[in-house]
Parts: C-alpha cells; structure tokens; sequence
C-alpha cells in the first residue's frame, strides 16, 4: 500500500522510479574534477647580493634588461650608486631641513640605505612589484633601516586596485619599469593621503607614467606640508595640476624635475646654493 501511494506520487511529477534511482548519488565511482596543482612548493627569486661602502644591496637576476643593461644594477655591481644626483639632493636637502621623505618606486631598494641615512625623519617607500619588494625588504632588513616604512603597494589617486605590467609580451621581466596598465599582476594602490605624517619635506616618484595619479592622491598632503616634489615627468602631465597647487619649477636634475611651492622661499633658496 505505502509502495503503491509512492510510486503515485513520483508519477504525478513526471518522474519514474527508475528515473529517481537514476538521480540518486549511492554510486561508489569517485566524482572526477579537473584540479591544477602548484607545480612547485617554494617562491624564488635570483638575485645578486652586493655589499657597497658598508650597505648591503640585493640585486635582480631575473631580467634580461635588469642588470645587465639597466645602470642601477649595473652601476652598483660595479661599485658606483646610480642617479648620485639624486642622493645629493636628499642629503643635502636634510642638511638644512628636518623631516619625512616619500619615495616611489622602490624598485628592489637601491636607494634606501642612502636616504635612509640622510634623512632625519622617516622614509615612506612604495613598490608594487611582488619581487621587487621582497629584494627592498632585504635590504631594509638586512641594513637595520629602522626609519623606513616599506609598503607594497603602488600610489594612486586612490585606494583600488591596479594591474602592473612587467612584461607582457615580452620575454623577461622588466624590473625597474614595470608600470600600471590595463595588463599583468593585481597590485594593490594606496594614496599618499591615505597616510598621516608629522612634517614631510619631500616627494620623490618615478613611477613609470603614473606620477599625475600619484599627485592627485596627494592633494591634501600637498597643501598641508608643501613639499618639494621631484618627478620623472617624461610625457610633461604633471605641470598643470602642479602649476594649480601653487608650485613652480626652479631647476632639473638628471632622470627628475623639481618642483617647489612659490612661497616656500626657503627651499628655492637653498635648491639654489645647492652644488649638484
């Protein structure tokens, strides 16, 4: 009777019972999944260890532009440090006045035991770049950089999240002038607003074409501390949103355009007494 009441009820619903016992999961034969696994178990990166008037410095091996041809790594492999003119500037500018820098990118850290140095305050560094961040971190470790806070992470107008490109298409990886763009890795984008600081002298990006984005989420910062800001401005983007924030610029560096906001007398006159 219970059987026949059953049966009655599955016929009303189109189903037989063999249809139902088609749809039951008793069937011991294992359910196959296409699955991909890590073919490897650990994360490397080749790199080159160089020690360099007592600082520690970790260079990539992972590129075929980066260090052979690229004189950042090229130069210290050879016992020089690259964009000299650069670390000057920093130096010389703490000399006179105390206070935080920014810098951005970091690349694999081969400036940061310089500015570290000179500044009296603390180093903000940024570096999107997965492999290029752990290279810095090394560097920050392994130099006992207490002053310098390393995030990974690229800078933008603000909090998202970006794909940087460090070689698509191309058969190494590009290092230094890995960039922002519609293709590669997710990173990560912070603004420098985002950040609160107690007195910053100085914003020093090279950031591979990204550097108006970068200002643009610096606005406040930039209107609270007046900074001086050094670019690598190679398309000339950044003169008109500069230009609206009240700054000028006085001189150029190799590889770096000056910027300083035309009251801060101060700074024109010292950029001015400055032998670079």
């Amino acid at each position: 009777m219970i059987k026949t009441i059953i049966k009655r009820i599955f016929l009303m619903f189109g189903y037989s019972i063999r249809k139902v016992a088609k749809l039951s999961f008793s069937s011991t034969e294992p359910i196959k999944k296409k699955v991909e696994f890590i073919k490897k178990d650990s994360y490397v990166i080749d790199f080159k260890k160089v020690s360099l008037e007592g600082d520690l410095y970790f260079l990539p091996k992972y590129s075929n532009w980066i260090p052979l041809n690229r004189d950042s790594a090229d130069k210290n492999f050879y016992g020089t440090i690259h964009e000299s003119t650069t670390h000057k500037l920093v130096a010389e500018l703490f000399k006179s006045f105390k206070g935080s820098m920014i810098q951005a990118g970091a690349f694999c850290g081969d400036m940061l035991p310089s500015f570290s140095k000179s500044s009296n305050g603390f180093v903000y560094a940024f570096e999107p770049v997965l492999e290029n961040y752990i290279m810095a971190k090394q560097t920050v470790i392994q130099n006992d950089l207490q002053n310098v806070f390393l995030f990974n992470t690229a800078l933008g107008n603000k909090t998202e999240t970006l794909r940087i490109n460090t070689g698509i298409n191309q058969d190494y990886h590009i290092g230094g002038a890995s960039r922002i763009d519609n293709v590669g890795d997710l990173c990560f984008s912070l603004a420098i607003d985002d950040i609160t600081y107690s007195h910053l002298i100085l914003i020093q990006l090279d950031v591979e074409g990204f550097e108006l984005n970068a200002l643009k989420g610096a606005e406040k910062t930039i209107k609270k501390h007046r900074p001086i800001i050094a670019i690598e401005d190679n398309k000339k983007n950044c003169s008109e949103f500069l230009g609206l924030c009240g700054y000028i610029s006085p001189m150029a560096i190799p590889g770096l355009d000056i910027w300083v906001h035309k009251e801060r007398t101060d700074y024109l006159q010292k950029l001015k007494s400055m032998k670079l």
